[in-house]
């Protein structure tokens, strides 16, 4: 079932475009500062999207406007990405999915200097916001690759839906309104940035899960710990049966000697569908 639009976001929605965007962008600059309790500046950017800058120098790029820091995000984000393994200073994490880089962020202070944060998205959108919100950042132990992760190397079409969460890997063959993206498996990205292990391997791409770790057959070998966001709960709310990955993820972690835990129980359908692994002792 699909929510109605709040009171609140169609009245954004209604500003969001060019004769009401200056207006849009005051209201949200008074709401963000008040927020923060700091100040504030939100503002539209031609050919990139909306930015939020706050006080203490953190940046936000979005397809929308943001009111809430990066930080204010990350105890949420921990409790979804990081409830079977919480990243410590010094390790490695590959985000896969980035978005626009609220969880990279989290990743990073989690880490410290001496870590290494590899984030990959390959929306043609969300990867510029993803940019610009890295580059905002100036953290030296983050590293950011605009690309699709896939089964084999290769050109994939990705949708290009106007609110980047929905944009997802295409499944049929036709390319009206799809944008081609460059495919890279995770066994040659891993070898590529010159890894020896991954101690967190997040994954969230809207349903190319299963194929992003049929090419990371070397990879896999690496991970210590998983998070892997499959897609099922699409499907079950009307979706293509594509999205449900939920089943032959779990036996190609399994197989790859991972132990699996899951949230059947959790309310929220993003997270009932998450598969935490860690790899087995022998």
């Amino acid at each position: 079932m699909t929510k109605r639009p709040t009171a609140l976001a169609r009245a954004r929605a209604a500003l969001d475009r060019p004769n009401g965007r200056l207006l849009l962008a005051v209201l949200a600059t008074i709401r963000a500062t008040w927020r923060n309790r700091q100040w504030c500046r939100v503002s539209y950017v031609d050919s990139l999207g909306w930015v939020t800058r706050f006080g203490d120098g953190q940046c936000i790029c979005d397809d929308r406007p943001v009111i809430r820091a990066p930080s204010s995000y990350f105890d949420e984000l921990a409790g979804i990405f990081c409830y079977s393994y919480m990243p410590v200073t010094g390790d490695t994490v590959l985000d896969i999915g980035a978005g626009i880089g609220l969880e990279t962020l989290m990743f990073s202070e989690q880490v410290g200097q001496p870590g290494r944060v590899i984030s990959v998205e390959a929306g043609r959108r969300v990867y510029g916001y993803l940019d610009h919100t890295l580059r905002g950042a100036r953290r030296s132990n983050t590293e950011w690759v605009n690309a699709a992760v896939v089964a084999e190397p290769g050109v994939v079409l990705m949708t290009d839906d106007e609110r980047h969460t929905r944009s997802h890997v295409a499944a049929g063959g036709a390319r009206e309104g799809k944008v081609p993206v460059a495919g890279i498996t995770l066994d040659d990205l891993y070898e590529a940035l010159g890894l020896s292990s991954i101690s967190l391997l997040k994954m969230n791409i809207e349903g190319a899960e299963r194929d992003a770790l049929r090419g990371a057959t070397r990879m896999l070998a690496a991970v210590e710990h998983v998070a892997i966001s499959c897609h099922d709960f699409i499907a079950d709310m009307g979706g293509s049966d594509w999205f449900r990955t939920y089943d032959s993820v779990a036996l190609l972690l399994t197989e790859a000697g991972f132990s699996l835990i899951t949230r059947a129980d959790d309310p929220r359908a993003h997270v009932r569908w998450i598969l935490y692994g860690s790899r087995r002792v022998a």
